[in-house]
């Protein structure tokens, strides 16, 4: 009888280590698949937004870059800041173009020579408005919105630190046991595997062997 009981002690610590190193398996496969669902999540979610975002976008950019009626006025400015025609040059028919009249600080609405002063008309400042050229933060946060890096173009990495770290396999034995902690793997089943065990597995989950 006394014999049998270090035969099922022994049994009892192999069946332990082989649990905990099932759970530590386990709490890598969920971090992973939490990851990535995650991240496919976000990306699903935000396809529609993003491309809506960079249709404006490019919308934007060809106004400011185009000129239907080539009175050196944008598209972009005629509608946006000036309120004069995108298909003619000179809106109110006075022989001047919009771009002259504005120039000379005047209002392209009025034919040079009349008196067009209305309540409601808006004023034509002496300082020229400025445009969206003006100001590129606008376009630099339009970029960032749609997920790219305004001077490269390049799509920006929204993955923390922590997250490159995990899954580079630079991450350390705090991040490893952290990770475990949140994929469900509770603190008495942590405390049974040796701390070089645990970044093993880590290693060789990450490398894939």
């Amino acid at each position: 009888m006394n014999e049998q009981l270090p035969k099922k002690t022994k049994t009892i610590e192999i069946f332990l280590i082989v649990l905990g190193i099932g759970a530590l398996i386990l709490g890598f496969l969920r971090l992973n698949n939490t990851i990535v669902g995650t991240v496919k999540n976000n990306q699903s979610n935000s396809t529609d937004t993003l491309n809506e975002q960079e249709q404006d976008l490019k919308k934007l950019i060809e106004l400011q870059n185009k000129d239907t009626d080539q009175d050196g006025l944008s598209d972009y400015d005629e509608l946006n800041v000036y309120h004069t025609s995108v298909y003619i040059a000179d809106s109110d028919s006075d022989g001047f173009s919009d771009k002259e009249e504005i120039d000379a600080g005047e209002n392209p609405h009025c034919p040079r020579g009349q008196d067009c002063s209305l309540p409601d008309e808006p004023e034509i400042e002496d300082e020229k408005p400025s445009t969206a050229f003006d100001d590129m933060e606008v376009i630099d946060e339009q970029f960032k919105n749609i997920g790219l890096d305004p001077k490269t173009g390049q799509p920006i990495n929204q993955q923390t630190d922590k997250q490159q770290r995990l899954m580079s396999g630079n991450a350390t034995l705090s991040e490893v046991k952290e990770m475990l902690l949140e994929s469900g793997m509770t603190q008495q089943d942590l405390e049974k595997i040796p701390d070089s065990d645990i970044m093993k597995m880590y290693v060789e989950m990450v490398n894939g062997s």
